[in-house]
């Protein structure tokens, strides 16, 4: 996050901030988010136009879901967590 704040800043070259994110993903593939307004997802795939800004799937209450880019606007607030427990068993949720 601070890397995406110095480039968004200029305090470091934007190019350098988007190799950094090309290399070394703040979204792991795999990974369960937690999204403000959102709910919670799963990470399956990065990079794209923004490389800040995953595809993510997100379960419905049926077992099923969709996938969205985030955010469709305004600021991207997340954290990470564990997979939910209805997930933990299924390592291709989302995929």
């Amino acid at each position: 996050r601070e890397a995406a704040a110095l480039g968004a800043r200029r305090e470091i070259d934007p190019a350098v901030v988007r190799a950094i994110f090309t290399a070394v993903s703040l979204f792991p593939v795999g990974s369960w988010i937690r999204i403000d307004g959102r709910g919670e997802g799963r990470v399956v795939r990065v990079g794209g136009p923004d490389e800040a800004r995953p595809l993510v799937w997100l379960p419905d209450e049926v077992g099923g879901g969709r996938h969205v880019e985030l955010p469709e606007s305004g600021e991207l607030r997340w954290e990470p967590i564990a997979a939910p427990a209805r997930w933990r068993d299924d390592p291709l949720a989302g995929f």
